[in-house]
């Protein structure tokens, strides 16, 4: 056992105030985070170790705590130590939800998680950080840096500050215009957990932000690991609209537009992030998630006049070339 492995055992011992008769590694995501379960003698416990970035364990700490008390099902903190970056939380068992999600059960599944969206923005938001037009152009920045110009090694010249000009000012003015409530910011099947008393849990909330009232559904329904048929979508925006909203206040039309301007966002963000994801820090499995992004991408540039020219250029630069270079990059990490 390592030395680091040891003493989080060690303190996770001293916590509960008996001995682990496991302490084992869990798998972890997109995230630097490491995990182990604690088994103990009657229940098991989850122990994160976030030594590689301890500022984000205080805002977990604080918003877990927050949201719990005002009915969001987020995991209890049993013990933490800000210092070392350690946590010791209720341990929600395995079950993503994406490997539960179906036909037949999405409908409920995602009646309960609307309603669940609703109970994050009714929760106090006044010490979250705001998503605001610094925060917008520096997620707009990864999908120029590691998308673009990195995978597929497209010159970051005129030519695409052009094209992308006017959509970014759009973004910008929709995310404002837009109600600001306290958001998740990664709302999808693989940070919801389906727990033994069926309830959702939810994880990984520790980058909250106060941001558009459209972004964590937008998330769900349009998750980058799994595809809805846009008739649903469409249905499930109308239902969260009907949640949110009066018949009048801003209005259908103006909802369905923000989903939309709100999703390009996102998805312009994840096709950086995955990019990076497998260009920096070597895990190429997100490779195989960019086609389904770059399609939601698409579904939303070829609506928009402000789009024409993103459009445009994704569909003469980038698209004819994406399966191959895709291909080639899966290939070059096999060998």
């Amino acid at each position: 056992m390592n030395q680091q492995k040891s003493e989080l055992q060690s303190w996770c011992e001293k916590q509960l105030g008996e001995k682990c008769q496991s302490f084992i590694p869990l798998h972890t995501d997109a995230s630097p985070r490491v995990y182990y379960r604690a088994v103990m003698a009657e229940q098991s416990w989850v122990v994160m170790d976030s030594a590689c970035e301890k500022h984000s364990l205080e805002p977990y700490i604080q918003i877990g705590r927050q949201w719990l008390i005002q009915g969001v099902r987020v995991p209890n903190i049993m013990a933490h130590n800000v210092d070392k970056g350690w946590c010791l939380i209720e341990d929600f068992g395995d079950e993503l939800l994406e490997r539960h999600l179906s036909e037949s059960n999405v409908e409920t599944l995602y009646a309960d998680l609307m309603q669940a969206i609703c109970r994050i923005q009714n929760t106090n938001g006044q010490d979250l950080p705001l998503f605001d037009d610094k925060h917008i152009t520096l997620e707009l920045s990864y999908f120029k840096e590691w998308f673009l110009a990195g995978l597929m090694q497209q010159p970051l010249d005129d030519f695409w500050s052009h094209a992308l000009s006017s959509v970014e000012r759009e973004i910008h003015k929709v995310f404002t215009e837009q109600p600001q409530v306290p958001i998740h910011r990664d709302f999808h099947c693989r940070n919801i957990m389906t727990l033994p008393d069926n309830d959702l849990g939810i994880i990984d909330f520790q980058d909250a932000m106060l941001g558009p009232v459209s972004y964590d559904l937008i998330s769900l329904i349009k998750d980058c690991y799994l595809t809805w048929p846009v008739a649903k979508v469409l249905r499930w925006q109308k239902v969260f609209f009907s949640l949110c909203f009066g018949p009048n206040e801003p209005g259908l039309q103006t909802f369905l537009r923000w989903c939309d301007w709100t999703g390009l966002q996102r998805h312009l963000k994840v096709l950086g992030i995955f990019a990076r994801l497998h260009l920096r820090d070597n895990k190429a499995r997100y490779l195989q998630d960019i086609p389904r992004v770059m399609t939601y991408v698409l579904q939303v540039t070829q609506k928009y006049p402000e789009c024409e020219e993103l459009d445009a250029a994704l569909k003469s630069l980038v698209v004819p070339q994406l399966e191959e270079v895709l291909a080639k990059q899966r290939n070059e990490k096999v060998a």
